[in-house]
């Protein structure tokens, strides 16, 4: 059976050898500026909130996706973890990695599976892209995001 899911809450236990965990990782500076403006369109902060205020305030939101594969935060703990995975991809390259978990799901599992098209998930209030951060936001992406940054570029290399 094939499960999906948004999140995956870990670490969890990777032991189960009939089980085959995939993931992507998103670029943290995208993923920076999608949670501040999905938070701006919930009304969680204010309109005139800054994207550096924002991602300053204790909000949890430091180093988010490391900690999702390693509950001591440090990238090099969650790349641990991810080698245990069968595939771990990139959301700039989604396409790419839907391809080949339908290969792989397809040849290692004996079930076909066809890629759908799918339309960039972004918030429609969304007015910026990760290209367009000041260096000093770009700052601050690093010093609040930095393991998602070494966890990014695992993933770039791996994929």
């Amino acid at each position: 059976m094939l499960f999906r899911s948004h999140l995956l809450r870990v670490p969890v236990p990777l032991e189960d050898p009939d089980v085959a965990y995939t993931t992507v990782i998103r670029d943290p500076f995208d993923w920076a500026l999608s949670h501040y403006f999905h938070a701006r369109r919930k009304g969680w902060i204010a309109a005139e909130t800054s994207l550096e205020s924002y991602l300053t305030q204790d909000y949890g939101l430091g180093n988010y996706q490391t900690l999702h594969f390693a509950s001591s935060g440090r990238a090099v703990d969650a790349i641990d973890a991810l080698e245990q995975f069968a595939l771990v991809g990139v959301t700039d390259e989604l396409h790419a990695y839907r391809e080949m978990l339908a290969a792989f799901v397809t040849d290692e599992m004996g079930v076909p599976m066809v890629v759908a098209e799918r339309a960039d998930n972004v918030a429609p209030n969304r007015t910026r892209r990760a290209l367009d951060l000041t260096p000093r936001e770009q700052r601050v992406v690093l010093d609040v995001l930095g393991e998602d940054v070494k966890l990014y570029h695992y993933a770039r290399a791996r994929f």
